[in-house]
């Protein structure tokens, strides 16, 4: 009588050991595990519009006021913002007052001042140019760049938006439009002045 293998065998004669099989199919597991939960990251990640909600309005006739509503788990750099005229003779635009942040050492930017759940930007506006009208009212269009992270450790690149203000109205106004027209629709329908690119587009350390 034959003394039996430790290994096991197939009805084609190959054999296999046991600890290397074990071995083989954890190895497997954890690649799917992996890429399952990279996908599932991807796809909970919010569009940078959602996770850095904006509107503005005037605070008063002089001093345009933006506000965001920035989602938990996610951050915006200070450094990062910047507001102009569209076009650029539409106003006489003055320095930006900036809400007070917390500092983070950054991986791409070094020490920087970020801002979390909420903040604000107060724009001094002491001259209107060419401004242009809808009937009685004077519009105001200011161009915002913006750049956000998700603590899950991905970086949006830079969101550029449009924004139509009434001049000296207290109203709220969000982007909506490729075309910059501001409106009181509801925040979740606005959108990008560049559209939506794919998410994956968004899936990029900061430039």
């Amino acid at each position: 009588m034959k003394q039996s293998n430790k290994a096991g065998s197939n009805s084609l004669g190959w054999q296999w050991h046991t600890p290397l099989i074990l071995a083989l199919l954890l190895f497997h597991a954890c690649i799917a595990a992996a890429t399952t939960a990279s996908t599932s990251a991807e796809q909970e990640l919010l569009e940078p519009e959602r996770a850095f909600l904006l509107s503005a309005r005037f605070k008063d006739a002089k001093t345009a006021e933006f506000l965001y509503k920035i989602a938990d788990g996610y951050y915006m750099y200070r450094t990062r913002f910047k507001i102009v005229g569209e076009p650029a003779t539409s106003a006489k635009i003055g320095k930006a007052v900036f809400t007070k942040g917390e500092m983070k050492d950054d991986a791409t930017f070094g020490r920087v001042e970020i801002f979390r759940n909420s903040m604000r930007i107060l724009i001094p506006v002491s001259r209107l140019g060419k401004d242009f009208r809808v009937g009685d009212e004077k519009l105001l269009r200011l161009k915002v760049t913006s750049q956000g992270c998700a603590d899950a450790g991905v970086c949006y690149p830079p969101l550029h938006q449009t924004l139509t203000l009434k001049v000296g109205s207290g109203d709220l106004k969000y982007p909506n439009s490729p075309f910059g027209v501001a409106s009181d629709l509801h925040p979740a329908q606005s959108v990008s002045e560049t559209g939506k690119p794919p998410l994956s587009e968004m899936l990029k350390k900061p430039r």
